[in-house]
């Protein structure tokens, strides 16, 4: 069994496997300048939770390395608010998971003109948690709700409980996919989308609030 460790190198720490210099599939290092992320993600590899599901914060944090090695924020940010052709972003080479991303028309049809502007507002993190989302739901805008219903209210008054915005969050949810799709909420397979979908909004907002 591997063993996995962090050290901290020039105000980075910098991840290891059996001493080996931990990287991803593309050859990028695994390293973070935040000792609370270093912590989450040193726990997701010893308890082996992978990079190839949404709701894993390898995922998010291997997609940000990706996109780091090429990218800087501000390239990013234009490129969500402006892109009419994202493919070339959007490519395994920087995502850490498999799924086409056919991103073929600007994002202006999906958004008010303000919502494209609060990508420039958005550190890299967020940003590649963002991307994250939309590549695993084909959705700009299932991050957007998340961020308006949850980290928003979050984040103006800390007293407010995650977990009762989440579980209202999954109501709605589960009210309008019953609806809309004819879903069933005492369906077993209903049940694990649910506890997936919780899973998924809790990885993102903790890489959304980092």
């Amino acid at each position: 069994m591997a063993k996995y460790t962090y050290k901290q190198e020039n105000g980075e720490y910098v991840f290891y496997e059996d001493d080996k210099p931990l990287k991803t599939p593309h050859e990028v290092p695994i390293k973070t300048d935040n000792e609370d992320l270093a912590k989450l993600l040193l726990s997701c590899l010893e308890h082996e939770v992978g990079y190839e599901s949404p709701a894993s914060s390898l995922t998010y944090h291997y997609t940000y390395c990706n996109l780091k090695k090429d990218y800087t924020q501000e390239y990013l940010a234009d490129e969500f608010s402006n892109c009419v052709q994202a493919e070339v972003l959007m490519q395994d080479e920087y995502l850490m998971f498999r799924q086409h991303c056919p991103v073929k028309q600007p994002i202006a049809a999906f958004f008010e003109k303000e919502l494209t502007e609060n990508f420039h507002h958005y550190n890299l993190f967020q940003l590649s948690a963002v991307l994250v989302i939309h590549t695993a739901f084909d959705s700009w805008m299932l991050s957007q709700y998340i961020i308006a219903d949850i980290i928003k209210p979050y984040c103006e008054d800390k007293d407010t409980d995650l977990d009762v915005l989440k579980e209202e969050f999954l109501d709605d949810l589960e009210e309008y996919e019953c609806d809309e799709f004819g879903c069933d909420p005492e369906d077993d397979a209903y049940i694990r989308h649910r506890e997936e979908m919780s899973h998924t909004i809790d990885a993102f907002v903790c890489y959304f609030i980092l």
